[in-house]
């Protein structure tokens, strides 16, 4: 049984076409959709770039989710979003375990 389905979102096409199929199996077996964007940190750079890194690409998945919450007003008010920071698989997979999530859909 599906309870909690994970989508992972990153605004890309094949991002868009999984979040479609993921709302279809939460509206079919009427359960709980997570929605998280990951946002991978580069390997380089000072600090204070990093810092600015950060926050713009925060300011950046935060609208995203934003817009996402438009594009699907028939999602329900339950719908949780989270935007993680680090390796997007290790970022999912830890998000999934802490939020007993029992399926996950991601684009390919």
């Amino acid at each position: 049984m599906m309870n909690r389905i994970l989508i992972a979102y990153d605004g890309s096409d094949p991002a868009k076409e999984a979040m479609n199929f993921a709302f279809e199996l939460a509206r079919h077996y009427n359960s709980e959709l997570y929605v998280i964007a990951v946002c991978q940190l580069p390997e380089f750079g000072g600090e204070v770039e990093m810092q600015d890194f950060v926050s713009r690409t925060q300011s950046y998945f935060n609208q995203m989710m934003r817009n996402l919450k438009k594009q699907y007003p028939e999602l329900k008010k339950e719908t949780k979003f989270h935007v993680a920071m680090g390796h997007p698989a290790e970022q999912i997979l830890r998000y999934a375990d802490t939020h007993s999530i029992d399926h996950i859909v991601v684009g390919h």
